[in-house]
């Protein structure tokens, strides 16, 4: 709901860092100065590398749960070790999200 609002209301924005950058250092309205303009930027800039590092931990995650899904539901699985066939999930999830992307 909070992105839907803040699309609607910036159109011309992009993402995170576009909202936060607009919000904290708009260079439309009357807040028109250049230390303005830059420390939107900065805030932008660092909003969006720290939404990107909040969500780094979930690989790890998303990781251990299908390994032990997989480890526990398929019998084949059970000769590796499960930490083993965690991390080889967490590559091949990594993988496949640097393929897509």
């Amino acid at each position: 709901m909070s992105f839907g609002e803040l699309a609607t209301v910036l159109p011309k924005a992009s993402g995170l860092p576009g909202y936060t950058q607009i919000v904290f250092g708009s260079n439309t309205g009357n807040n028109t100065s250049e230390k303005s303009r830059l420390m939107g930027k900065f805030i932008g800039g660092f909003s969006a590398w720290s939404y990107w590092l909040g969500w780094s931990p979930v690989i790890g995650i998303y990781a251990i749960l299908i390994g032990d899904y997989l480890h526990g539901l398929l019998p084949i699985f059970s000769v590796i070790p499960q930490t083993f066939f965690n991390l080889i999930v967490g590559a091949l999830v990594f993988g496949y999200m640097i393929i897509i992307n």
